[in-house]
């Protein structure tokens, strides 16, 4: 094959390492200590009824009404898909242009640099100081065109301060995204800042929390006029009608989720 039919910036590009371990304790996936969501496999069980022969709903729609009761906010601010990673597809498709600056901390959840790489834009990490904390002055002074940052981070499992991921999201005229992947082990979300915040966009996941990885659903939340434009660029029909009901079913049973939160944080060091 002619190597120049692959675009220049994805010819370098590896195979994402997935080893296959059989029955072995998996430590790098990070999934739910108390396993699958109950409430999820039921729901599942109740899928079998669906006509699967049919579209599902094109954005979603129930489970952003369902992300609309439990934050407070209305359903256009959501956006629902495939995983949280699809969330953060669609962001740098529809924010970064070719050869664009993304702005990333190092270390950071190493699929970020990935969804900038395949489209077209370029990473620039700025380094954890020796707390694992943000250089909010260096991340500030630095060139670019959105800032990408996770709390709690991944891989070293601490949560930003607040006061200094708001210096970072107030201290420039461009767009910020928080991966909140691990924001149920916290107190602490910038969900609720996303209307006071226009340049502000966060994305979560029901792979970790929530145990579904299997079922791959991820939302964020914005602006109404941000989310308005992911949306646009979102594939339609993306998430599928059982992972929709499943995520709903998930949201509806606090007491799983509260009991995987806890027994985290009461086994953290």
């Amino acid at each position: 094959m002619n190597k120049d039919w692959i675009r220049s910036t994805c010819r370098d590009l590896q195979l994402y390492y997935n080893p296959k371990v059989g029955n072995k304790l998996r430590m790098d996936t990070s999934t739910n200590a108390l396993g699958e969501n109950p409430a999820g496999r039921r729901e599942l069980v109740e899928c079998t009824k669906l006509n699967v022969g049919q579209y599902p709903n094109t954005y979603g729609d129930n489970l952003r009404d369902e992300l609309a009761k439990l934050y407070g906010m209305k359903a256009d601010n959501f956006v629902v898909g495939n995983g949280s990673d699809e969330a953060l597809d669609i962001i740098m498709k529809t924010l970064v242009e070719p050869g664009e600056t993304v702005i990333t901390a190092h270390p950071a959840y190493v699929l970020h640099s990935f969804f900038v790489k395949i489209n077209a834009g370029r990473t620039v990490a700025v380094d954890l100081d020796e707390d694992f904390q943000l250089d909010v002055d260096e991340i500030n002074s630095t060139k670019g065109k959105l800032v990408l940052l996770c709390t709690p981070n991944n891989p070293t499992s601490n949560t930003f301060r607040m006061d200094d991921l708001k210096a970072v999201i107030e201290g420039a005229d461009r767009p910020v995204v928080v991966d909140e992947a691990y924001g149920e082990y916290t107190g602490n979300s910038f969900l609720p800042l996303v209307e006071k915040y226009d340049n502000l966009i966060v994305t979560r996941t029901f792979s970790k929390a929530y145990g579904l990885a299997g079922m791959r659903i991820g939302y964020m939340a914005a602006g109404l006029e941000m989310a308005e434009a992911l949306q646009k660029v979102k594939i339609p029909y993306s998430l599928n009608m059982i992972g929709e009901r499943v995520a709903i079913a998930a949201l509806r049973d606090r007491e799983f989720l509260d009991r995987s939160v806890r027994v985290v944080n009461e086994e953290r060091p």
